[in-house]
């Protein structure tokens, strides 16, 4: 799986993207420091994610997250890997 840190015009997120094109959606309202920034994700805690091997199971481990085809979100949003 890969990271990536999403900017829109109106907030961010993390995404878990898996091999069959399925990404997890961290949004910024489930971190404390609401992720304004690159260097505000990579400093956050994702050790509850480690291990998951594909979106569904990131989103059974963390709260707040939901599932998206990773093709749908890509287009709308600065991505950047983590």
């Amino acid at each position: 799986m890969k990271r990536y840190f999403c900017e829109t015009e109106d907030y961010n997120f993390i995404a878990y993207v898996d091999s069959n094109g399925k990404a997890a959606i961290i949004y910024d309202t489930a971190f404390n420091s609401g992720i304004p920034t690159l260097e505000a994700a990579m400093k956050e805690d994702y050790s509850g994610v480690y291990g998951c091997e594909d979106a569904e199971a990131v989103a059974h481990q963390t709260a707040k997250v939901e599932v998206f085809n990773w093709s749908e979100l890509v287009d709308d949003c600065i991505v950047t890997e983590f």
